[in-house]
């Protein structure tokens, strides 16, 4: 699954600060794309941060780093699903199974695959509404407390 062309995938692994800004960068404009459910845009630009998590992720292969990759894979995969991508997005479930087992955290590959799996496998009406309430506190009006 490649995204970025060779000299942003060039780029970003030997600037790995440059990589994490373009990642947050990249992410906020995805979320937005989500909300506005241009699903097509948003697959783009969520599989170009997928890959830019992974890229962090070899480099700098953290706790956070982890939770980065899982987060974004979470959110490209639900962007694929909603895009009607044809591709099966099972195939994703062992290729970020094989880019985290190695790392040590506190919780198992299986706990940590679960909502990746879940957003994959459900049904999309359940899909919709766990990623909807994952994501509203994205989408909250800025407001003046009185």
């Amino acid at each position: 699954m490649r995204y970025l062309c060779n000299n942003h995938r060039t780029q970003f692994i030997n600037d790995p600060q440059h990589a994490a800004q373009s990642w947050q960068v990249m992410m906020l404009q995805a979320r937005e794309l989500f909300h506005l459910q241009d699903w097509h845009k948003a697959a783009m630009v969520y599989g170009n941060a997928f890959e830019i998590s992974e890229l962090l992720l070899i480099s700098d292969p953290t706790v956070f780093s982890v939770d980065r990759y899982l987060r974004c894979a979470l959110e490209f995969a639900y962007a694929l699903r909603k895009n009607h991508t044809d591709s099966n997005l099972n195939a994703l479930i062992p290729h970020v199974k094989s880019h985290i087992k190695h790392v040590k955290h506190s919780m198992t590959t299986e706990y940590l695959m679960q909502p990746v799996e879940e957003v994959i496998n459900l049904p999309i009406h359940l899909s919709d509404h766990w990623m909807q309430s994952l994501l509203s506190l994205d989408h909250l009006d800025h407001r003046v407390l009185h």
